[in-house]
C-alpha cells in the first residue's frame, strides 16, 4: 500500500523532458549511452534521486536497461548509462 502511495505521488511529480537519439550509420547498433548526472540537474533541478529517474522510450513506453555510475567512489553518482537500440539509419526519442 504504501509503496503505492509513493508511485502515484511520484507520477504526478514527474517532470517531462525528451530527448533523441539517432544512428546515422547503415546497420543496426546497440549501444550504451551515458547521461552526466550535472546535464540532468540542469533539467530537473538539483537534488534530484536517481533511485526515481529512468529512462522509457517514448513510441513504445517501455522502460530502458539503466545503471548509475560512482565514477570516483565517493558515494553520489556522476552519471547514469542507459542501452540504446536503434536499427539503420534510425532516431529513437526518450
Amino acid at each position: 500500500m504504501l509503496f503505492q502511495l509513493m508511485l502515484c505521488v511520484f507520477q504526478f511529480a514527474r517532470i517531462d523532458s525528451t530527448f533523441t537519439v539517432q544512428n546515422t550509420l547503415d546497420f543496426p547498433r546497440i549501444e550504451v549511452l551515458s547521461i552526466p548526472i550535472a546535464e540532468m540537474e540542469k533539467i530537473l533541478g538539483k537534488g534530484i534521486m536517481p533511485v526515481q529517474l529512468g529512462v522509457k522510450e517514448l513510441r513504445t513506453g517501455k522502460l530502458v536497461l539503466t545503471q548509475w555510475v560512482d565514477i570516483d567512489q565517493d558515494g553520489q553518482v556522476e552519471e547514469m548509462l542507459f542501452l540504446a537500440q536503434l536499427d539503420a539509419n534510425e532516431f529513437k526519442s526518450y
